[in-house]
């Protein structure tokens, strides 16, 4: 009874049986309504390394570079949406680093460790993202169940709560710090960078496997599912170029080839992204990214941070003159 009377459910059984919370976290968007980029860039935490001040003079572009550990096409479809756009101070381009067949998996990493980072930035008004990305990857049981009993059809919203609560209430009495400062914490502390290498590769690898599935490799019956057409709609009903940047990984570096199938998955990606308005780049041939630069498969080495950010933006920096020219 307490969660019908706490969550407001006025309708039984349930029509909307989850969302994200309303709460939306706002600090991207308001850093860049401060700074007023040329460039943002997001990824997950393939491009973590990257560091804005030598990547934006490397690139001849002020670059807001958005590094989200753990996410996929949902949260930066979200990022572009309630962060990007909604911030007014429209940059002329948005970079997209993706790996795999990321871009047309849209319930690749929304469970979850990885919901509570999703939710941060999925408000009430973002109920067709969370069908798409969650709700539609449910079996029919998990649907019924989330009509028919709202302890477990709100069970996202009262796990954010909790979370919400556990991890806010005392630093916020005991040190001051606030949800913003909470989540910059966070970051820093809980980056993947921060786990053991090895079992994070292994991690890695394991998680990884749903985006070379056969069905996932054929872009033609997954693209119209995906988050991909609505971010190059939004990016581009704002006058926004989407750039779409495949990253490289130690294994390329190594010599390691493509399996076919997901070499034509890219071709047919590049065809729809260019014939769509958007740019395809693929960093995989990038031959200044060397193996040694790796510190394993996935992740550049803090190291070689200054020069593999040279490295990005000068092999981005044609396409980006020709942006904001």
């Amino acid at each position: 009874m307490w969660v019908v009377q706490a969550y407001e459910i006025d309708a039984y059984p349930n029509k909307n049986t989850s969302s994200f919370d309303a709460v939306l976290r706002t600090d991207y968007r308001d850093r860049i309504r401060q700074e007023y980029p040329a460039v943002v860039a997001v990824g997950d935490s393939a491009i973590r390394q990257l560091d804005e001040e030598v990547f934006s003079q490397a690139a001849g572009a002020k670059t807001v570079i958005f590094s989200a550990p753990g996410s996929g096409s949902a949260y930066w479809y979200l990022m572009i949406r309630n962060q990007i756009i909604a911030s007014g101070a429209l940059p002329r381009a948005v970079l997209i680093f993706f790996r795999g067949t990321t871009l047309t998996v849209p319930e690749y990493r929304v469970r979850g460790s990885y919901f509570v980072r999703l939710d941060e930035i999925g408000g009430s008004g973002d109920q067709d993202v969370f069908d798409l990305a969650i709700s539609g990857q449910q079996n029919w049981l998990q649907m019924m169940m989330a009509r028919f009993i709202p302890l477990y059809a709100k069970r996202a919203e009262i796990y954010q709560t909790l979370t919400t609560v556990t991890r806010d209430f005392l630093p916020n009495r005991l040190a001051g710090c606030d949800s913003a400062c909470v989540n910059r914490a966070f970051e820093e502390t809980f980056d993947d960078e921060k786990i053991n290498a090895e079992l994070q590769e292994d991690y890695m690898r394991n998680l990884d496997d749903i985006l070379y599935q056969p069905d996932n490799l054929k872009f033609s019956s997954r693209v119209g599912g995906s988050l991909l057409p609505w971010m190059i709609r939004d990016l581009r009903s704002n006058g926004i170029i989407p750039v779409f940047i495949r990253i490289k990984y130690r294994s390329h570096a190594e010599g390691q080839t493509d399996d076919p199938k997901l070499t034509a998955y890219l071709a047919d990606l590049e065809s729809y992204v260019k014939k769509a308005g958007g740019l395809f780049i693929d960093l995989a041939d990038e031959e200044k990214l060397t193996d040694d630069m790796f510190e394993d498969n996935y992740h550049i080495g803090e190291k070689f941070s200054l020069e593999v950010s040279v490295v990005i933006a000068e092999a981005l920096k044609e396409e980006i003159e020709f942006i904001i020219k």
